[in-house]
């Protein structure tokens, strides 16, 4: 099924296999399975997280995480939130890392607390996925109702190459 040409951005093809499939399985990782719904609404509830932290359009948010739904989760909040995903690495150099982190100019770094005891990183707000979980799950499970578009950041970075293997993984299993 060939990708669509339109102004539909990954987070709302995303949204539509929410609303088509809602009970369907997205991710699958070691003993942990997250319907559409479920990642969906994990995804809105740190959406919701990084907007209070002021993330907005265009903003990149730095990820220090495994290979694991966090990861997943981390992602699709980060479009939700209108933000821009920098990835980096953990096994990488401390002095790539904090090159990384001053070069992109993100303040907000998505890890673990194991990793932010690993990392030689002081972004201005670093949220450890699993220690303030409880604080992230008080958020709302809803969309966020941002106006965000296909001329953002986000759309026009390396990061384009994963975009369109998320949209067309997501267009499979529809």
């Amino acid at each position: 099924m060939p990708l669509p040409v339109n102004d539909t951005l990954v987070h709302q093809l995303f949204e539509e296999q929410v609303f088509e499939s809602p009970n369907a399985t997205a991710v699958v990782f070691e003993d942990e399975i997250l319907t559409y719904a479920e990642l969906n609404a994990r995804a809105n509830q740190l959406a919701y997280t990084l907007i209070t932290f002021g993330v907005t359009a265009d903003e990149p948010v730095a990820v220090a995480l495994e290979r694991s739904p966090s990861a997943v989760i981390a992602l699709l909040a980060i479009f939700k939130a209108g933000g821009v995903y920098v990835p980096f690495d953990p096994d990488y150099p401390a002095d790539r890392l904090r090159f990384m982190l001053e070069d992109s100019g993100a303040r907000i770094l998505l890890t673990t607390e194991a990793l932010r005891e690993r990392l030689p990183l002081k972004a201005e707000h670093t949220i450890c996925l699993d220690t303030n979980q409880g604080s992230i799950a008080a958020n709302p499970h809803s969309n966020p109702n941002l106006s965000i578009a296909p001329d953002h950041l986000a759309y026009y970075s390396e990061i384009k190459v994963l975009i369109d293997k998320v949209s067309l993984f997501i267009l499979k299993n529809s």
